[in-house]
């Protein structure tokens, strides 16, 4: 029984009478006000102290991403087109040699060292390191939108500085895209290039000799010899375009490119039979069948290369990077951050919240330290 009216004693005491609390807040209300007045002023400080940052955005949506030659030479790797992947334009967007490009180019090394470079680092890279700090990119990867997003305190620069970005970003996706199908291209284009120039001067002496002499056409015989000699050429350059594509891959001991060198003889030495034959049947014809004859070699010719050329220009398209620009970089009119009303605001519940905390906690440290004295008072 005694045990039991001691629980039931020890109850009543740890039990807190709200309304004794209630009156305790109120009779302490002018120390909670003044907390929480101090907090809030804080609060304001901060909010209108700290500098107003804007932010500039810019979107960007990936066009092409996918290197099909190396999909084309491992199917198994095709399944994987299907799912979401990361773009490879992020990389690039938080590399080190773009951030170091936009800061040559808008001269921000002053701007963001202020005075406090370390002479340990080079500015630049000092510089191109606190850029890192402003500029942030984010991937939608199911969507496939890149945001492109740059704080700074002055909006104007913010602007200067997206815009500067997305243009450093096209130019270094053309200093770098030096893919199979650029080089197939560029191989093609020279090629052309000097084939067309043949031509032109073989046809310059054809017109000569027309205007000189009596015109004298080669036989049929000779014809369907150039027109064989025209398909052998387009496909000697097919399978020298073929070899050049393997060797980047397999070995010269593998079989595809040991076939492929096969072909490519057996073809070469029947195209050195054919000139043979038709110079030896031109020999004996006036000199105009001869120019004739080397302007048909040299057409077939520039016809075989501009279809290799077009062929080698769509797989240059579809290995390539390229982006558009959905929401281009705007001078942004309103500032980011600080969130002022925010700030204020959480200022004022945790000034609350604090107050009461510092009041109820110096009334239980004031009671505790009555309790021995009380304890001490019958004995």
């Amino acid at each position: 029984m005694h045990e039991g009216r001691t629980g039931e004693m020890d109850r009543e005491e740890i039990e807190i009478d709200l309304w004794e609390l209630v009156a305790y807040l109120w009779q302490k209300r002018r120390q909670i006000l003044a907390i929480v007045i101090a907090g809030t002023l804080f609060s304001m400080a901060i909010a209108f102290l700290t500098p107003r940052k804007y932010v500039a955005r810019a979107r960007l949506y990936p066009i092409s991403e996918k290197g099909s030659t190396t999909l084309a030479m491992n199917p198994e790797l095709s399944q994987l087109v299907a799912m979401p992947q990361p773009s490879p334009l992020v990389p690039v967007l938080e590399s080190l040699y773009l951030r170091q490009k936009v800061v040559r180019k808008l001269a921000l090394e002053g701007e963001l060292l202020k005075g406090k470079a370390n002479k340990a680092k080079a500015p630049l890279l000092e510089a191109s390191e606190r850029l890192k700090d402003k500029v942030r990119v984010r991937e939608e990867v199911r969507k496939g939108v890149i945001t492109l997003e740059v704080e700074w305190e002055d909006p104007n620069r913010a602007y200067e500085v997206a815009s500067c970005y997305v243009d450093t970003l096209r130019e270094i996706l053309n200093e770098k895209a030096f893919s199979w199908g650029k080089m197939q291209r560029l191989f093609y284009e020279r090629e052309l290039e000097k084939t067309e120039e043949e031509l032109r001067l073989a046809q310059q002496r054809l017109t000569e000799l027309q205007e000189s002499r009596r015109v004298v056409l080669p036989d049929k015989d000779l014809e369907l010899k150039l027109a064989l000699y025209s398909s052998l050429l387009k496909e000697k350059l097919s399978l020298e375009s073929k070899l050049r594509g393997l060797l980047s891959v397999y070995t010269g001991e593998h079989p595809l490119v040991r076939g492929t060198r096969e072909s490519l003889g057996l073809v070469s030495k029947r195209l050195s039979e054919l000139e043979a034959q038709m110079y030896g049947a031109l020999g004996a014809i006036p000199e105009y069948s001869v120019a004739f004859a080397e302007v048909q070699r040299l057409k077939g010719r520039y016809e075989a290369l501009s279809r290799l050329y077009e062929s080698a220009r769509l797989q240059e398209l579809k290995e390539g990077i390229y982006f558009e620009v959905i929401d281009p970089p705007v001078v942004p009119y309103k500032p980011e951050k600080p969130k002022r009303k925010l700030i204020l605001a959480l200022g004022f519940v945790l000034s609350c919240f604090l107050s009461l905390v510092i009041i109820l906690a110096k009334k239980v440290y004031e009671e505790r330290k009555l309790q021995p004295s009380q304890k001490e008072e019958p004995s």
